[in-house]
């Protein structure tokens, strides 16, 4: 999977950095919890998204 979702950090020194993430794994407990692990992956990517 790509990018899922962007977060925000506050560095030391107070300037807010945007990080792209990605999906590194997924799994489904026997109750139906999902438990996920994101990995950073850079910048976020800026542009346009097709219409579906």
């Amino acid at each position: 999977m790509r990018k899922l979702s962007v977060a925000a950090s506050i560095s030391l020194d107070g300037v807010v950095q945007a990080s792209a993430f990605r999906l590194e794994e997924s799994k489904t407990s026997a109750t139906g919890v999902l438990i996920t692990r994101y990995v950073r992956e850079g910048e976020v990517r800026t542009g346009s998204f097709p219409r579906a």
